[in-house]
């Protein structure tokens, strides 16, 4: 398992429950997907719930959920904290390009 994804989303993770933000999206690899999500639901509280893809909601009704770079952008109606972790190595030109997409087509806290 990828130690700085891990140390990626659950940093944010803790963050984003202390802070009550409503809906966190973390954006990352296929290959680190799995990790992401596993370290995700590690720090969440009791009681929280999967959709079973990738999308939790917490029994305070925040959600998170990790996306993969390719994925299509979902219609956000809110403002999100919205997380690219990529483990520390560099991304290709097609990630870039969907971190682009990504960060263009969804409305971000504090933006």
């Amino acid at each position: 398992m990828n130690t700085l994804i891990t140390d990626c989303v659950c940093r944010v993770a803790k963050q984003s429950l202390a802070r009550n933000t409503r809906q966190t999206v973390f954006l990352t690899s296929s290959e680190n997907a799995r990790p992401a999500r596993l370290s995700l639901a590690s720090v969440l509280p009791a009681g929280s719930i999967c959709d079973g893809h990738g999308v939790w909601l917490t029994p305070d009704g925040a959600s998170m959920e990790v996306r993969k770079y390719a994925e299509e952008v979902p219609a956000y109606r809110e403002p999100v904290a919205f997380h690219p972790c990529y483990g520390g190595l560099a991304l290709n030109s097609e990630e870039m390009d969907h971190v682009r997409r990504w960060r263009k087509s969804v409305p971000t806290l504090g933006a």
